[in-house]
């Protein structure tokens, strides 16, 4: 439910994550869309809306291997089809990279 995945969210983000990592893919729905619904649905309680990018684990082992981003189906690619993360990953690559320079 949506107050279910607020509550996650919020949690969450009072524990400072940068990002949720996960192996279902039912849960990685539910945390990516359910961000912005919950942003629409509880606008008023949400305060900052909620943007922690969505990654799979293999995902983020393919991202600690060196492997670019856009093959690991992390970035919008507008030459193919799907769905691309609804939260951006951008600020977490920039954040990861600055912490590795």
């Amino acid at each position: 439910s949506a107050d279910f995945s607020r509550e996650k969210l919020e949690n969450m983000r009072n524990a400072g994550a940068d990002i949720i990592v996960d192996c279902c893919p039912f849960c990685h729905l539910q945390m990516d869309l359910g961000q912005l619904e919950a942003n629409n649905i509880y606008k008023d309680m949400v305060g900052e809306p909620y943007k922690i990018p969505v990654i799979y684990i293999t995902q983020l082992l393919g991202l600690a291997f060196g492997i670019n981003p856009n093959q690991l189906g992390l970035m919008k690619n507008h030459d193919l089809k799907g769905v691309s993360p609804f939260i951006p990953l951008e600020p977490f690559l920039k954040k990861v990279k600055a912490q590795l320079t």
